[in-house]
C-alpha cells in the first residue's frame, strides 16, 4: 500500500511546523553551546513527495496529465509512480534546505525521473515564499554511480537536461516558467562562489 500523502492544507501546515522547528533549533543554538552538537532537522520525505505529486497532478511538472493517468506514492519502495496502464514511470524525490547536498542511491539514479526540491532558507526565513524544483529524466545518463552530490554539481553535470522552475509554497503553483538549467544559478550556488 502506498504511503499516505499530504493534501495542500497539510503541506502548508507541515511547512509552518518545520519553520517553528527551525526557529526553536536556532533559539537553542543561541542559548546553549551544546545545541551546536544537534544536527539540523531533516525535511520529511512525505513533505517533498507530496509537493512533487501535487506538481505532477496539477500539470506543473510535466504538463497536463491525460485522463486515466495516476500519480501515487509507490508500493515498491520508490517514492512516486506515474501509471497510465502501461509501464509505470518511477520518480524519486530528493529535498534539500540550505546545505544543498544529497546522497543519490541506486534507486535514485535508476529512476525514470528524479525530482530535486530545493527549499533553500525557507524554513529559517519566513519571508522566503518560493522553492526551486529541478526535474531530470533518466538521471543514470548523467550519474552512473551512487554517491554524495551537491546541487551545484548536479546542475553542472546534468546541465541543460534539467528542467527548473520556482514554486510558491502557499499556492503550490509555479512563479516562473520552466527553463533548462544549463546556465541557471541557484541562491546556494551564488553564495558558494
Amino acid at each position: 500500500m502506498p504511503r499516505r500523502l499530504l493534501n495542500r492544507d497539510e503541506i502548508r501546515t507541515l511547512i509552518a511546523l518545520m519553520r517553528d522547528l527551525f526557529d526553536h533549533y536556532d533559539h537553542l543554538r543561541t542559548t546553549n553551546q551544546l545545541a551546536a552538537l544537534i544536527q539540523f532537522p531533516k525535511i520529511p520525505p512525505v513533505l517533498s513527495e507530496s509537493i512533487a505529486v501535487h506538481l505532477f497532478t496539477t500539470g506543473v511538472m510535466i504538463g497536463q496529465i491525460a485522463d486515466g493517468v495516476s500519480v501515487t506514492g509507490s508500493t515498491s519502495g520508490g517514492d512516486i509512480v506515474i501509471n497510465s496502464g502501461g509501464t509505470p514511470v518511477t520518480v524519486e524525490v530528493k529535498a534539500t534546505a540550505g546545505s544543498a547536498f544529497q546522497h543519490f542511491g541506486d534507486k535514485d539514479i535508476k529512476a525514470d525521473i528524479l525530482v530535486w526540491l530545493h527549499f533553500g532558507a525557507c524554513f529559517r526565513d519566513r519571508g522566503q515564499e518560493t522553492i526551486t524544483a529541478y526535474l531530470l529524466v533518466k538521471p543514470q545518463k548523467h550519474f552512473p554511480t551512487a554517491g554524495r552530490i551537491t546541487l551545484r554539481r548536479f546542475l553542472k553535470v546534468a546541465g541543460a537536461d534539467v528542467l527548473t522552475f520556482d514554486v510558491n509554497l502557499e499556492s503550490l503553483s509555479p512563479v516562473s516558467l520552466p527553463t533548462n538549467s544549463g546556465s541557471i544559478t541557484t541562491p546556494s550556488s551564488e553564495a558558494s562562489r
